[in-house]
């Protein structure tokens, strides 16, 4: 008894996985996913700078791939959060910079 091609021994035909033709390789593509799950709680880097307005003193903090913008309220010595921004990647090192006199500071 001789089966014809694609037939089991059951005789029943066998359908191919996805459509694919005996012998063909299947590309598998991979992805990478990130969530975290806390937040940072080690400071990696801090300074002082003017970043929210030139008349202001500001406490800039890294915090793994975030950073986290705080004013400084000079009379009570007190600190107010101002805002956080999602960094891609994680910092190495910051640093500040004034591009033009009378300006606010500019992180790099």
């Amino acid at each position: 008894h001789r089966r014809e091609r694609g037939q089991s021994r059951s005789g029943r035909a066998e359908a191919h996985a996805g459509g694919r033709q005996p012998g063909r390789r299947r590309r598998e593509m991979s992805f990478a996913i990130f969530q975290q799950l806390t937040q940072h709680s080690v400071i990696d880097a801090c300074l002082f700078a003017s970043f929210t307005s030139p008349e202001a003193t500001n406490l800039i903090v890294n915090k793994g791939n975030c950073i986290e913008v705080y004013d400084v309220q000079k009379r009570s010595g007190k600190l107010a959060f101002a805002f956080s921004a999602p960094l891609f990647g994680r910092p190495e090192a910051l640093g500040t910079f004034r591009p033009r006199p009378g300006g606010p500071d500019h992180l790099a």
